[in-house]
């Protein structure tokens, strides 16, 4: 789990550099979940952008939580799983954000 402050203005930049000593440490191949954190802290329509921004395309796996609404959690959690879970089975990995997804973690 990558954890990034969704409010700091320089949120891209802070995950391209740990994408890239990521890389520089030839640790791409792992799994991994980027969260969003302070998805209270944001408006709706900001985070929704950032989450389309930040998942390349579905090319990587994000979501949004607010560690002040404990609700936010599950859907995090779940995810974590299901990552974990494909990558001990050998199922491909399936990185898509869905619109419904992205809508439920900027309302929680």
């Amino acid at each position: 789990i990558h954890l990034v402050d969704a409010v700091n203005p320089r949120w891209q930049q802070q995950l391209e550099s740990v994408e890239r000593i990521l890389g520089q440490l030839e640790f791409t191949q792992i799994p991994r979940l980027t969260v969003f954190n302070k998805a209270d802290l944001i408006d709706r329509e900001a985070l929704e952008a950032i989450l389309r921004q930040a998942s390349q395309s579905g090319e990587r796996d994000v979501t949004a939580v607010s560690a002040t609404a404990p609700q936010t959690l599950r859907p995090m959690l779940e995810r974590a799983s299901a990552i974990l879970a494909r990558n001990l089975t050998g199922q491909p990995d399936e990185n898509t954000q869905s619109q419904e997804e992205i809508e439920y973690a900027a309302q929680t």
